[in-house]
């Protein structure tokens, strides 16, 4: 924008739609991971819920998604431009995906807009909100570990449990509680 209008339009909007798309991201990733530690005590991988497994476990996810991602723009670079000038090492095409799953986007590296198709469209930014997600919920674990460690002692945990407690004036039970109880529930209603 040139004016000083708009740029006061494009930073509060800008500003706004960063926060409700956090809130999104970071509501998505708490339920996958609900339904990932469910599954976990399914079939009694416990570790792998809550301490340093957790972290690191979310952590290989991410790194790995992201390898997967950096291969599928090397592909998709490739395809569009041939193979001499379409080259892109695996480090150049990480650090694509990287910056572009945590929003920074330096500008040194982006997909150019004379060969996006409409297909493009669809699964690319499907591939990145699925690396926000995993990145929320790497963030989420490592928050349950460090949050204690802090002078403070609260975690994010305990700051969305209180907040999802305190809409209802009485306490609740987890969503987790309420999955792990789905065939006590079940059972009720049939008779």
């Amino acid at each position: 924008p040139t004016t000083e209008g708009g740029r006061s339009l494009v930073f509060t909007m800008g500003f706004i739609t960063i926060l409700i798309f956090t809130a999104i991201i970071g509501n998505a990733g708490y339920v996958m991971l609900v339904i990932v530690d469910d599954f976990f005590k399914r079939v009694n991988l416990k570790k792998l819920i809550n301490g340093g497994f957790a972290i690191l476990f979310w952590l290989c996810m991410l790194v790995l998604w992201m390898l997967a991602v950096a291969g599928i723009v090397i592909a998709r670079k490739k395809d569009r431009y041939g193979s001499e000038e379409g080259y892109m090492s695996l480090g150049n095409a990480f650090w694509f995906t990287y910056i572009t799953s945590t929003t920074v986007g330096l500008g040194d590296f982006y997909i150019h807009h004379d060969v996006v198709t409409i297909g493009d469209m669809f699964y690319l930014p499907l591939l990145f909100l699925a690396s926000f997600v995993l990145l929320s919920n790497f963030l989420y674990k490592l928050s349950d570990v460090v949050g204690p460690l802090l002078s403070s002692g609260v975690s994010l945990g305990d700051v969305l449990d209180k907040k999802s407690a305190s809409k209802d004036e009485a306490p609740k039970e987890s969503p987790q509680d309420s999955i792990t109880k789905r065939g006590e529930f079940l059972d009720e209603d049939e008779d």
